[in-house]
């Protein structure tokens, strides 16, 4: 490794240090206030468990004055991956306004981790964005199927790989503003390679990388998808001590 590349890495390990000050704030408040409780602070135990209801009531209060009322909905396309609704909704002030919802049968994903600590990763051309994207291996739910297997499922066909180990690391909707895809990520461990067997409309190039790889990655923004930005950082928080 060059120095400048040494340099980029040591940047980025810094960045991981800090990112859970950034994105997970309400995990840092339940610890503040798990030590008041533990320091005997001037609030009483039962005084600060009364704020936190407090707040959380709050929070459900603002959840009812803004639900939207669905007055009429029509189907405006149908399609082998998605379908689209045209829906009519009542405002919270009253007034009528329209949503464009695009509806998804959901995907999975799966971070594969070699028992070398490398990602296993697929290289596939996009026709959304007119290029070729690194990405973790992935697909859609097929009708009624549990997630679970369908990660077990897209992570054989995919790459070959089958895993012994599997932990559920997180469920997130990729575009609420307009979709209701939901994405759930697996973690995948202990691998065994077998044969790959991608669908027919599937050209794949199956390679793997160790974090140094994927930080000067990141740092070239070579990785651009979000499903798999999403645990890829998480990954690489839990090597800092590593």
């Amino acid at each position: 490794m060059n120095l400048a590349s040494f340099c980029v890495v040591q940047v980025y390990v810094k960045l991981i240090e800090i990112i859970p000050m950034f994105v997970a704030p309400r995990t840092f408040r339940c610890k503040e206030v798990k030590q008041l409780k533990d320091n005997n602070s001037k609030h009483s135990a039962e005084n600060t468990d009364a704020l936190i209801e407090a707040g959380t009531m709050d929070l459900q209060d603002f959840d009812d004055q803004v639900q939207e009322k669905t007055l009429e909905s029509k189907r405006i396309f149908d399609g082998k991956v998605i379908s689209l609704d045209l829906l009519t909704v009542r405002l919270p002030n009253g007034r009528e306004a329209t949503r464009e919802v695009v509806k998804h049968p959901g995907a999975v994903a799966v971070l594969a981790v070699t028992e070398e600590g490398k990602i296993v990763f697929v290289r596939q051309y996009r026709k959304a964005i007119e290029r070729v994207s690194l990405e973790i291996p992935a697909g859609k739910l097929e009708p009624g199927e549990d997630p679970f297997e369908a990660a077990q499922r897209e992570l054989q066909e995919e790459t070959g790989y089958r895993a012994q180990e599997w932990q559920h690391l997180h469920s997130f909707f990729t575009s609420p503003g307009f979709a209701d895809e939901i994405m759930h990520v697996y973690v995948a461990k202990q691998l065994e390679k077998t044969q790959a067997n991608p669908d027919d409309d599937e050209f794949l190039q199956v390679l793997e990388a160790d974090a140094v790889q994927i930080l000067l990655w990141l740092q070239q923004q070579a990785i651009i998808d979000a499903k798999t930005l999403v645990p890829l950082y998480w990954w690489l928080w839990q090597q800092r001590g590593v």
